[in-house]
């Protein structure tokens, strides 16, 4: 094979240390800083009030996570100065994947101007602009990993980083609900006004479920023994939070996919030793309990443990978010075209509901986008992820017939993780806003998901298959 050339850079006279050419695999140290520090930096304090509406600005965790997310905006422009500064064959590479990443992103990225612009009439101007800040640097996570990430290599040490960051956060809550269980936040006291610990119970399970969903299909497609135990050990400890932050949705979502994981993932002779295992347990079951007395106890531990001491009214009403939901519905008749402003949900930047008035989330990502962007930004980021499915799940016909087995392989198990976290983003995005609320774990892991599949689609075509050979 002939070797590529190497071109020098426009400006061969002057040579900044700052502007040195980018390596192939230096990105990867930055992006797996920013879905640490995104991931992480995720924390509250109890009895923290919501930054932005009490008139008091933002407070020192506030602009802790502010600056992490300006972080990655600093660092994502220096190294896209860098690819374009240079014409070296590399470079060039980079920036043929960036012009088609921008591509592929464009209505997103209208989005967050559109979010930008929305502080002009927003009643909360800080809110609306940090949490503008928050989206753009997950946009910038998506681009990064999509333009950077050209090899399989790469792309599966930025999984490995995901499944850390997942790993990392389980652990982190398990050890404060064991040292200080009041100030974990998993107890549930709403009591306090302000922040009920130091993570809320409802990110705590999300967490929990989709790093369970992760890890099982981690461990269906790694045969290494290492792999499997890391992934083993994550189970556990995701199963362990998931139970103790009780948190219904989460629970539901969690099973369905790890459920369809494993139907979709394991083998007919894995599939019939899980049928045999399960029939044998209920013979065993109906020779030992004969009656069903303990399996009725069963049963009402388990409607004890979902209820979480709620009456069936509390149920109906979905634990008050039907009284959210129509206090939301009629903020948004007052301003259906605009909204109020990205992350507010009324028009005063504060709604009396649960005895109490703050700027609440609508617990509903769908009338969070309505009654914070208007029917224009749903559209526009409708527009986005209509686009990327379309792209992403039905390639082009040069995408489809890539010969390279590796890499179809990998756009395989890709695909089947993008079907995973479609049902699990569906379910739980109904009660929660999700990757559309405040930077958490499943938001990290929905941008960089989005990411790694536009960064295979790319090594998948067939005007790559030089360049990645450099």
């Amino acid at each position: 094979m002939t070797e590529a050339v190497t071109h020098q850079p426009h400006h061969s006279h002057w040579h900044h240390p700052l502007l040195s050419r980018v390596s192939a695999r230096e990105p990867l140290m930055w992006i797996a800083l920013a879905i640490f520090a995104s991931g992480w930096i995720t924390f509250s304090l109890p009895n923290r009030a919501m930054p932005g509406t009490g008139g008091g600005g933002l407070d020192a965790i506030a602009l802790m996570k502010l600056a992490t997310r300006g972080a990655i905006w600093i660092i994502a422009g220096w190294l896209m100065t860098r690819v374009i500064y240079h014409r070296d064959s590399l470079s060039q590479l980079f920036e043929v994947r960036l012009m088609k990443t921008l591509r592929l992103l464009t209505p997103w990225i209208a989005f967050f101007g559109w979010a930008v612009c929305s502080f002009l009439w927003s009643p909360l101007k800080s809110v609306s602009i940090g949490q503008a800040i928050g989206l753009g640097s997950m946009l910038l996570l998506t681009t990064a990993v999509a333009v950077f990430a050209t090899t399989r290599e790469m792309r599966e040490q930025i999984l490995v980083c995901l499944n850390v960051m997942f790993v990392g956060y389980t652990g982190f809550v398990l050890v404060c609900h064991l040292i200080a269980p009041d100030s974990s936040g998993l107890l549930r006291d709403y009591s306090n006004v302000g922040a009920i610990g130091i993570v809320h119970p409802t990110a705590a399970g999300a967490n929990a479920s989709l790093g369970l969903m992760f890890a099982v299909w981690n461990w269906l497609r790694l045969p290494r023994s290492r792999s499997r135990t890391f992934c083993s050990v994550a189970i556990v400890m995701h199963v362990s939070l998931l139970l103790l932050a009780q948190s219904r949705t989460s629970l539901a979502m969690g099973l369905i996919t790890v459920a369809i994981a494993l139907a979709w993932g394991l083998s007919l002779q894995a599939k019939g030793k899980w049928v045999i295992a399960i029939a044998t347990g209920m013979l065993a079951m109906v020779l030992v309990d004969p009656g069903f007395v303990l399996f009725g106890d069963a049963i009402d531990k388990a409607i004890e443990f979902v209820s979480r001491g709620q009456s069936s009214e509390d149920l109906k009403e979905v634990s008050g978010r039907a009284e959210m939901w129509s206090a939301i519905w009629h903020e948004f008749q007052s301003s259906i075209w605009i909204g109020h402003g990205y992350f507010v949900t009324s028009a005063a930047g504060k709604l009396d509901v649960w005895h109490s008035e703050t700027n609440y989330t609508a617990h509903n990502i769908y009338l969070q986008l309505l009654v914070s962007t208007g029917i224009v930004g749903t559209a526009i980021f409708a527009w986005g992820a209509i686009r990327l499915l379309r792209e992403l799940l039905w390639p082009p016909t040069q995408v489809q017939r890539q010969p390279h087995a590796s890499i179809a392989r990998e756009l395989g198990w890709l695909r089947y993780l993008m079907v995973l976290a479609a049902f699990w983003y569906a379910g739980w995005t109904i009660t929660c806003i999700s990757f559309l609320g405040p930077v958490s774990t499943d938001s990290v892991f929905f941008f960089s998901l989005v990411g790694l599949c536009i960064a295979t689609h790319l090594s998948c075509e067939s005007t790559e298959a030089g360049a990645l050979a450099i």
